[in-house]
């Protein structure tokens, strides 16, 4: 009699197949579940209860276990993991309960990962509850691919749906993350630019009318009750001297005061732009005297700068 392919690797004492897809398949989706809100709060903004500003959440992702670096590239781990589960769920599915070794192993070394990270978040003492539930669903999941039996056939079309899924997440997540980071970019112009006209209308406002004192208000007092028999003629009024024009000039400068250009810098130390204007003044400064750079800081964060309504560089204070 032929034997049933759907009952392959499955013997007396075993949960049945379906039983055991489906315990699979809950457990790697649990996985791939908080990986997706850990990457929709990166990319969405997505506010997870328990992951509040300094929370654990964000200690992991901001730790340098929180990234892969290729070269240039900063790569999420979040964007990591939900690829990997993703692909895995697809490929556990289409496997129908029937593994191939090399699944297997493949499962074994995304355990022994979760195994790492897990022992990274006690040391660094910061234990973030989605990345912790996304480990347990890992976990589970590989001991329900060790109690399934290695298919004694050639791997099946498993494999491809797998490397297919995990292929076509990163691609979508990368292109996803390259849109979070031009808006943000163009964002962040955005309110450098209004933050800068903001500046400038200060900056041309008049200044304030001093209070007046009590001998010009008693003077104020008797021009508006007329003149009197004992008043003396009023004498001409001087002209009022012009009030010293500030100057407009930082804290901290470098080169002469006294300069017939002056170049008053305000500058975020997060800022990329900023630290690329720096060098260029500083090229600039090599070419000529008669050039004065003032630096005042101008942190884009609302911890420590009541002007900026949405923080931009979180580490600027």
């Amino acid at each position: 009699m032929a034997e049933n392919p759907a009952n392959r690797g499955h013997s007396v004492g075993e949960a049945p197949p379906t039983l055991r897809i489906a315990a699979g398949a809950a457990f790697v989706g649990l996985s791939a579940l908080m990986s997706a809100l850990l990457v929709l709060e990166h990319l969405g903004g997505l506010s997870l209860p328990g992951c509040s500003e300094g929370g654990a959440c964000e200690q992991v992702v901001n730790s340098v276990w929180g990234k892969v670096k290729l070269g240039r590239l900063e790569w999420p781990v979040s964007y990591l993991g939900l690829a990997y589960f993703v692909a895995v769920l697809i490929a556990w599915i289409a496997a129908r309960g029937v593994v191939a070794q090399v699944f297997r192993y493949l499962v074994r070394i995304g355990a022994l990962v979760s195994l790492g990270f897990c022992a990274i978040m006690v040391i660094e003492r910061a234990l973030c509850p989605y990345c912790i539930a996304a480990h347990m669903g890992n976990f589970a999941f590989w001991i329900t691919v060790e109690s399934t039996k290695t298919a004694a056939t050639r791997p099946r079309p498993s494999l491809a749906s797998l490397v297919a899924a995990f292929t076509l997440a990163t691609v979508v997540l990368g292109v996803w993350d390259a849109q979070r980071r031009s808006t943000a970019q163009e964002d962040a112009e955005r309110e450098r630019t209004a933050t800068a006209e903001r500046i400038v209308e200060q900056s041309r406002e008049p200044a304030s009318a001093e209070t007046p004192s009590p001998d010009s208000a008693a003077e104020a007092e008797a021009a508006a009750q007329g003149p009197t028999e004992s008043s003396a003629p009023a004498e001409p009024a001087s002209a009022p001297s012009e009030a010293a024009e500030p100057v407009f000039t930082g804290r901290y400068r470098v080169g002469p005061e006294e300069a017939p250009i002056r170049i008053v810098m305000f500058t975020d130390y997060q800022c990329r732009d900023c630290y690329n204007i720096e060098k260029q003044l500083s090229t600039l400064r090599e070419t000529r005297t008669d050039i004065s750079i003032s630096i005042k800081y101008f942190p884009f964060c609302s911890d420590c700068n009541p002007h900026i309504a949405k923080t931009l560089h979180p580490n600027a204070c």
